[in-house]
């Protein structure tokens, strides 16, 4: 065929299947099919952490809650998606976001699905410190690192392993890292052992566990309030109540630092009522600020009214945004009732700080200088100008029959 045929611009075929050979070992062409354009792999992986961040952004994941720490590899068009997810569909959903990015030729799944199967059936952990801190990463969980805290006795989920640190997720589903050393690894069957049969909840501020049933007797540890353990034999005699500890050491608790209950289940059907909030919330009075703190050594502003209402039989979610969501809405502040959770807009947009309303105008909360009542009316000399113009809405837990 004459070379005239050919038309104006198109190189021989020798050339262009020479030039087709040339980028591909150079990892540049990544078309899937005929007509579709080459797409450098820098670009490409920019486009695909693109669509995993907007699939992240449709399912409404929250990282507080979810692990969705997918790696994006790419080389030749073809994307290796790695790294860890909580759950099996978000899995699917990212690999899926990946294949329909343009120029994606193929995509090799190496997401681990937690829990990681390294831990084999010891996915359980029973927290064996009396208050353990969680942080945002192994190794770090102090300071501006902790993002929550466990007491001795809860279960916990456990995620993955990393350098003797354990990701876990919380009965109220949030997650952080926890040192291992402050639990006893086990699988579902321990979990049920410890949690069968009467339970002792502590209600003063600590609780001394005797070696005996003696007050002389050696210092096993101490609890804080709010902990729960199990007490296999009930009441005890009165004057202290045998209880176990999640290393397998029995214990003795003076009875009245305790409440004994016949299970779990009857432990957290219990429920106060506003009053109740009022009181458990004014116990704490005086009690110290701590970032990510949930428990009488400390507390954060969301980690104090979570702990008041758990102690009254009400679970609420971890952090203020998230308690912002719960209950009904109180759209005007002068219809706020005596247990109404308040919030307001602080160190950033949308509520991010949170307190307990007490009537009149008054409400507690865990600020900076530790647990205080503030006034949202002028002239009280506990008025806090500056938190009631950041006040943003109250929402009511508890509606009726309490």
């Amino acid at each position: 065929m004459p070379a005239s045929r050919r038309p104006p611009g198109q190189p021989a075929l020798g050339t262009a299947i020479l030039v087709i050979v040339l980028a591909l070992a150079a990892g540049v062409v990544t078309a899937g099919c005929s007509g579709q354009p080459a797409v450098p792999d820098a670009e490409l992986e920019h486009s695909v952490l693109a669509a995993l961040n907007d699939q992240s952004r449709a399912l409404g994941l929250d990282p507080r809650l979810v692990v969705y720490e997918v790696d994006v590899a790419v080389s030749g068009g073809v994307v290796t998606l790695g790294g860890p997810v909580s759950e099996a569909r978000l899995a699917d959903a990212f690999i899926r976001a990946a294949r329909q990015v343009p120029g994606v030729r193929r995509v090799y799944d190496q997401i681990t699905v937690l829990p990681d199967p390294a831990l084999g059936t010891d996915t359980k952990g029973i927290v064996a410190a009396p208050v353990a801190d969680l942080g945002d990463a192994p190794g770090q969980a102090t300071g501006h690192h902790r993002v929550t805290q466990a007491f001795l006795g809860m279960v916990v989920d456990l995620l993955q392993e990393r350098h003797g640190w354990y990701r876990v997720r919380m009965p109220d589903r949030y997650l952080g890292w926890i040192d291992g050393e402050d639990l006893v690894r086990g699988d579902a069957h321990m979990v049920a052992a410890w949690q069968q049969g009467s339970q002792a909840r502590v209600t003063s501020w600590f609780a001394t566990v005797h070696r005996e049933p003696s007050a002389g007797s050696p210092e096993l540890t101490r609890l804080v309030m709010g902990t729960v353990v199990p007490a296999p034999r009930g009441p005890g005699d009165g004057v202290f109540v045998p209880v176990l500890l999640p290393d397998g050491r029995e214990g003795y608790v003076p009875v009245n630092e305790v409440r004994v209950y016949p299970s779990l289940a009857e432990l957290h059907a219990e429920r106060g009522d506003v009053v109740a909030i009022v009181g458990t919330a004014g116990r704490l009075m005086n009690v110290r600020y701590l970032w990510g703190g949930t428990s009488v050594l400390g507390f954060d502003c969301s980690g104090f009214t979570q702990f008041v209402y758990a102690m009254n039989g009400y679970a609420l979610p971890r952090d203020a945004d998230m308690q912002y969501a719960v209950g009904e809405p109180v759209t005007d502040r002068s219809q706020l009732k005596i247990g109404d959770l308040v919030f307001f807009s602080t160190y950033k947009a949308g509520p991010s700080h949170v307190g307990i309303y007490l009537g009149n105008g008054r409400f507690i909360n865990a600020a900076d200088t530790g647990v205080v009542e503030y006034s949202f009316t002028p002239g009280d000399k506990d008025y806090n100008a500056t938190l009631a113009s950041e006040y943003v809405g109250a929402r009511r837990v508890i509606t009726s029959g309490h």
